[in-house]
């Protein structure tokens, strides 16, 4: 799903030097639209690799580079690649927050089990709950 997400924003970085920007900001759109694939690459490695708090150093990347990627008025075009940079940024959002989800309950089993277990070990050693 992830390969899936940089195959199409590699897609919306090759439009972003449709007509509707002025010339001299399109080159700097380029930029950061390509600056923003990397670090969307990096959160999604990150995520994967279950290294939270790189995903979050790209997360702040991210919003500075759109934030001045809104600064140049891209945004404000009315084409389609805001749009589509937005559902692609909720999509890897939801994503880490379903695996951050996942996380949790595998935690909250982990404690259950070492409850048992801990149990267990007093009941054996003849010491009762």
């Amino acid at each position: 799903m992830l390969s899936v997400l940089t195959e199409q924003w590699q897609s919306v970085l090759n439009s972003a030097s449709s007509s509707f920007f002025r010339a001299d900001s399109r080159a700097e759109i380029q930029s950061l639209f390509q600056a923003m694939l990397v670090a969307v690459k990096a959160m999604q490695q990150a995520a994967k690799d279950q290294k939270w708090h790189l995903v979050r150093q790209a997360d702040r990347e991210i919003q500075t580079l759109s934030q001045r990627a809104v600064s140049l008025g891209w945004n404000k075009t009315g084409s389609t690649e805001a749009e589509q940079l937005k559902r692609h940024y909720q999509l890897i959002i939801s994503q880490i927050s379903q695996s951050k989800a996942e996380m949790e309950v595998k935690m909250e089993q982990q404690l259950r089990d070492r409850e048992g277990i801990l149990a267990y070990g007093l009941l054996t050693q003849g010491e009762g709950i």
